[in-house]
C-alpha cells in the first residue's frame, strides 16, 4: 500500500454507487434481476478497488479529473434550471431570457421596458430585442 493511489472522490462515488445497486437489488428486484444487479455492483467494488491500490497516480488523477469536469457540467446545468426556475417562479419574472443572433451566448435582460437596444457582453454585437 505504500505506492498505491489511495482513496479519492470518484473511488468514494463508486462505492457508494456499488451499495446502493446491492440495497436495490436486495430490496426490489427478484432472482435474477437482483443476481444481475448484485454482479454489476460487484464489478464496480472491485474496480474501486483496482483505482485504490493502483500504482498508476498519473492515470487515476487524469481519470479523476474527468470524472470531475463531469460533475462539474451537470452540476452547473442542475444550477442554472434552479436559478432560471427561482426567477420564473415569482408572479412578474423579473429578466426576459435570449440568445446573441452573432455568439449564442445566453443573455438576459428586464422585464417591461418594451424595445430594447442590447449589446452582447461577449462579442459586443448590438440588437433590439422586446422585452
Amino acid at each position: 500500500m505504500k505506492n498505491s493511489y489511495g482513496f479519492d472522490r470518484l473511488s468514494r462515488d463508486m462505492l457508494f454507487f456499488a451499495v446502493i445497486l446491492d440495497i436495490f437489488a436486495l430490496l426490489f428486484f427478484g432472482q435474477v434481476a437482483g443476481l444481475i444487479l448484485c454482479s454489476a455492483s460487484a464489478i464496480i467494488a472491485a474496480c474501486t478497488l483496482f483505482r485504490i491500490l493502483s500504482t498508476n497516480v498519473n492515470k487515476r488523477t487524469s481519470e479523476l479529473r474527468g470524472y470531475e469536469i463531469i460533475l462539474g457540467s451537470i452540476k452547473s446545468f442542475f444550477q442554472k434550471l434552479f436559478n432560471r426556475s427561482k426567477n420564473d417562479a415569482k408572479k412578474h419574472a423579473a429578466y426576459k431570457y435570449f440568445r446573441c443572433p452573432n455568439c449564442k451566448q445566453k443573455l438576459r435582460a428586464p422585464r417591461g421596458k418594451g424595445k430594447i437596444r442590447v449589446t452582447c457582453s461577449s462579442c459586443g454585437t448590438q440588437f433590439q430585442k422586446r422585452t
